[in-house]
C-alpha cells in the first residue's frame, strides 16, 4: 500500500511539473510548458497557422474550448469561432502585438450576421466590422453582446478589448441598464486601437501562477461616460 501511495504521489508531482504557467506581464512575459490549441477540442478553427501563434497556457486554452462549445450549444446555427493569434511556443514578443506574451491573450473574430467565416488559409483578417467609425451590417449586435456577457460571466476575465465603435454601441443600448451582469460586461469591454476585425480576450492570472503579474481591474462602473482607448 505504501508503495502504491508513493507511486501516486510521484505521478502527481510529475504531472504538476509539466503544467503550463504564465510568467510576467501580458506585454513582457513568457510561458513555461505551453500547450498548443491543436491539443484542445471546441467549436473553433485556427487562422494564420503559418505565424505559429498556436500556443498558450492550459488555463486559456481550456477557457477557449469551453466557451466556444458551450455558447454554440446554446446558440445553434452560429458560425465556428475563428481564432487569430495566441502566443509563440515559449511566449515573449511576437510581431504585430505588444502583448500576447504570457499565454493569457487570444484574438477572436466577431460573430457575423451572415454566419460565413473567412477562408482559414487567408493570411490576414478577412473582414472589417467597423468602417468610418460605425459598425457594419454584418456585425451581429445581438449575438456579440450575448457572447460577451457569457464569456465574462464565466469568471476570470480581465478585459475584452474591442473597437471604440463596439463599446459605444453597447453603451447606447445597455448603458442605463440596472442589470449587474450587463454593467459588469460593459465594465470589462475596453476600447482599443486595431480591433476593427476582432476582439481580444484577456484572462486574469490563474491563482496558481506565482510569477504572473496581474493587471489592475478596470475602474468600477460601465466606462460609458469616458471611452478612453486603452493600450494593450
Amino acid at each position: 500500500m505504501f508503495k502504491l501511495i508513493t507511486f501516486a504521489v510521484s505521478l502527481l508531482c510529475i504531472s504538476n511539473s509539466y503544467s503550463s504557467e504564465a510568467i510576467g506581464f501580458y506585454s513582457k512575459g513568457s510561458i513555461i510548458n505551453s500547450s498548443s490549441i491543436d491539443e484542445y477540442s471546441g467549436d473553433f478553427e485556427k487562422l494564420f497557422r503559418s505565424r505559429k501563434r498556436l500556443f498558450a497556457t492550459d488555463h486559456l486554452l481550456s477557457f477557449i474550448s469551453d466557451f466556444t462549445s458551450e455558447f454554440t450549444s446554446s446558440h445553434p446555427g452560429i458560425e465556428k469561432f475563428q481564432i487569430g493569434d495566441i502566443s509563440a511556443e515559449r511566449g515573449g514578443f511576437v510581431s504585430r502585438h505588444s502583448s500576447h506574451q504570457n499565454g493569457l491573450d487570444v484574438d477572436v473574430v466577431y460573430l457575423r450576421v451572415n454566419k460565413k467565416g473567412q477562408d482559414v488559409d487567408y493570411p490576414e483578417w478577412g473582414e472589417y466590422f467597423v468602417k468610418n467609425g460605425k459598425l457594419t451590417r454584418n456585425f451581429d449586435i445581438s449575438k456579440n453582446w450575448q457572447l460577451f456577457q457569457f464569456i465574462i460571466s464565466k469568471g476570470g476575465v480581465g478585459r475584452i478589448f474591442v473597437d471604440t465603435a463596439v463599446k459605444k454601441k453597447f453603451c447606447e443600448l445597455y448603458g442605463s441598464s440596472p442589470s449587474p451582469r450587463e454593467k459588469e460586461t460593459l465594465r470589462r469591454l475596453r476600447p482599443a486601437a486595431n480591433h476593427l476585425t476582432h476582439f481580444h480576450l484577456r484572462l486574469k492570472c490563474h491563482k496558481s501562477y506565482a510569477n504572473c503579474r496581474e493587471q489592475d481591474d478596470p475602474s468600477s462602473g460601465s466606462g460609458c461616460a469616458n471611452l478612453i482607448v486603452e493600450s494593450l
